[in-house]
Parts: structure tokens; C-alpha cells; sequence
């Protein structure tokens, strides 16, 4: 082998027929190559924003879903016969077993139809004393507490910022009367508060796919809470562009790092969803394809050259044996004839050699006779 390739050296046309069937083999495969990773590259980061996009519409939906039912859950409240007597020792136990079975909400209170406050309970302190009326709650809270009282409707409020890192949103339900068709007898009210632990509860169990997070903040990119391996442990801040309710995906910096992020905002819900994974994680596998490429690429290579060395000298013998035949020929060894192998253009070249020859030495044998000849004629 290591002749051969000392023989491809110095062999420009060996050289050049191994460079070509290099050229012709592994170009293709290398642009195809290329081409492929290109592709893959670009569905797989394609692929991963479609799945957090897709992860934030079930985020989405659940969160819905979960103020729906504790909606519900305070509209069953209302329908208590304990609430409906409108005793403060009647409604309060059934306050009190309420949040215990609804740990999301942190305050409730019902009002009598004229405004009055009943009872109340908190888990913990009270964020303020409960006002007398209703004239005393914030005022997010008036037009809800009509309608509840006009017209039965049980609803959801628009959140309300609170202390740092706290949003508050509050669900109010009527309490019917005994009859229907009666005026309400009063109206609860429970305080949602989305911060720490209680929205924590709402993101936990879900099951995730390598470094992938969650993080839902407040409109001001505080951290409400989070889960999935890749979140940085000392993030308390989330500062990403957020394209209003559309989903938006790309590139961001998150505590320093490149992130791959999806992110959108929830009015109704005053929070913000951003669903990321490390981009490191997603290069990293596409660095340890490109690698098991390069190494098949490199064994292509060599196969290619060691099969273009092998061919080279099959297809560049009769040729360099044809050349050196004709040098021969014309230093004066016109008896010198190539071998004729095969029957292609080549072998009827190699034959026309020898045929040339043959004459060219018919020639020169005339030629020696008529000198002989001369030469015997002189006195």
C-alpha cells in the first residue's frame, strides 16, 4: 500500500484519477451531508418551540379550567342552607371548612343583599380587617357584586396587583334564595391569590422533557413559580419580550444563558406563561451528531481513497505503459511492443502501438538491407 501511494505521488495522472473519483464520491455525500444537518437542525429547534408552544396552550387551558372549578366550588358555597340562613354562626363553620378544602383561595366573606357584612374567614391573617359593607371592598369588585346580586351570575374578577409578587383575583358568587325566582339572599366573595406556594400547587406533577421549564410570573416578570430541571435555581426575575395573548417563540437570555422560549401573557389571569429549555442542551445534541457525521464522513474518505488509489493504478497502467512504450519507441527500441489487455479503447490503442511498431521495424530492417547493400556494392 505505502508503494502505491508513493507511486500516486509521483504519478500525476494516477494522482489526478484518485483526486477525481474523490472529488466525484464524497462531494455529493458531503453536500448531502451538510444539507441534512441544515434540516435536522431546523426541525429539531422547529419541534422543540412547537412543543412549548403547545405546552403553554395545555398551561393555559389548565389554569382556566382550575378557576373555573374554584368558581364553581364558590357558587356551590352560596348554595350552603348554612350560608342561605345568613346567621353569622351558621355561615362562619361553613366558611371555615370551605378554605380548608379549597387551599387557592386565602380570604372569603359573604354580604347580605344590603350590603352588610356577614362573616368571614382567612387562612392566616387577614390582608386588611373586613370592611362593614360592601361599599368597603376594592372597587374591581363592585360591578361583580351587583351583578351577582341583580342577575345570579357567579364570576371572576380581573386580577389585581397586590404586594410585590402577589396577584390577586377574586371569584364572587350570589347566595340564592330558598325559591327560585326570589331576589339573592347575598353574595360571597373569595380571594384568589397567585403567588408562592398556592400557584406552585397548580404547575406540580407535570411530567417534563429533559432541561425543559415553566415559569409563570406576574405582569412585571416577578416569579410566581416555577418547575422543570433547566430553571436556574436563583431566578426571581424573568425579564422575556411577551407579545401580548399570541404565543411568542425564539431565542432569549435567561440568567445569563441562551434559552430556546416560548411565552405569552394571561390578562384574565394577570400572569405571564414562559415555557424555555436551554439551548446549550439542544446544540449539544446537534454537536454530537455533527461529530457521528464527521466520523462517517472521515471513514468514507479513507475508503474512498484507498479505493481510489486501487483503481487509479487499474485504469492508469495501460496508459503510463502506453507512454512509456511510445518513449521507448522513439529512443531507436522499435522492438519494444506493449501488452494489449481487454477490449476496450485502450487495448485498440495498445494494438495500433504495436502495429506501428511492427512497421516502423519493418522499416528500419528495409533500411538496414539497402545500407547492407550499398555497403557491398562500393569497390
Amino acid at each position: 500500500m505505502l508503494q502505491h501511494l508513493r507511486r500516486l505521488v509521483t504519478d500525476r495522472l494516477a494522482y489526478r484519477i484518485t483526486l477525481l473519483f474523490l472529488v466525484a464520491s464524497m462531494g455529493p455525500i458531503l453536500l448531502v451531508g451538510i444539507a441534512a444537518w441544515a434540516r435536522l437542525r431546523s426541525e429539531l429547534v422547529g419541534e422543540i418551540m412547537r412543543t412549548q408552544r403547545n405546552l403553554i396552550e395545555q398551561v393555559e387551558l389548565d389554569l382556566h379550567e382550575e378557576f373555573d372549578h374554584h368558581r364553581h366550588q364558590l357558587a356551590r358555597l352560596g348554595q350552603q342552607m348554612d350560608v342561605q340562613r345568613m346567621a353569622a354562626d351558621r355561615v362562619q363553620p361553613a366558611l371555615d371548612s370551605f378554605l380548608d378544602y379549597n387551599e387557592l383561595f386565602h380570604e372569603v366573606m359573604v354580604f347580605d343583599a344590603a350590603g352588610r357584612y356577614v362573616a368571614g374567614s382567612a387562612r392566616g391573617r387577614w390582608t386588611a380587617p373586613p370592611p362593614a359593607t360592601l361599599a368597603g371592598l376594592p372597587a374591581a369588585l363592585a360591578q361583580p357584586c351587583q351583578e351577582a346580586l341583580a342577575r345570579g351570575n357567579a364570576t371572576v374578577t380581573p386580577p389585581v396587583s397586590g404586594e410585590p409578587g402577589q396577584v390577586h383575583v377574586y371569584a364572587v358568587a350570589p347566595v340564592p334564595a330558598f325559591l327560585d325566582g326570589k331576589p339573592s339572599l347575598g353574595v360571597a366573595i373569595a380571594d384568589l391569590r397567585l403567588y408562592g406556594a398556592e400557584i406552585q400547587s397548580l404547575i406540580e406533577g407535570w411530567e417534563w422533557v429533559g432541561k425543559t421549564y415553566l415559569c409563570i410570573t406576574d405582569p412585571e416578570g416577578r416569579v410566581l413559580a416555577r418547575a422543570g430541571a433547566g430553571t436556574p435555581g436563583h431566578l426571581r426575575t424573568l425579564s422575556v419580550p411577551v407579545a401580548g395573548e399570541e404565543v411568542s417563540s425564539g431565542l432569549a437570555n435567561v440568567a445569563g444563558r441562551e434559552d430556546l422560549i416560548a411565552s405569552c401573557a394571561l390578562p384574565a389571569l394577570g400572569v405571564r406563561v414562559v415555557v424555555g429549555r436551554p439551548y446549550d442542551e439542544v446544540s449539544r445534541f446537534l454537536t454530537d451528531l455533527a461529530a457521528s457525521l464527521g466520523l462517517y464522513v472521515l471513514i468514507g474518505v479513507i475508503t474512498a481513497l484507498i479505493l481510489g488509489v486501487v483503481l487509479s493504478r487499474r485504469l492508469a497502467a495501460p496508459i503510463l505503459a502506453l507512454s512509456a512504450g511510445i518513449r521507448r519507441v522513439a529512443n531507436g527500441e522499435v522492438a519494444h511492443r506493449v501488452t494489449v489487455e481487454g477490449g476496450d479503447e485502450l487495448a485498440d490503442a495498445a494494438a495500433s502501438f504495436n502495429a506501428m511498431a511492427t512497421r516502423l521495424q519493418r522499416i528500419g530492417l528495409v533500411e538496414d538491407l539497402w545500407h547492407a547493400k550499398k555497403s557491398a556494392e562500393k569497390p
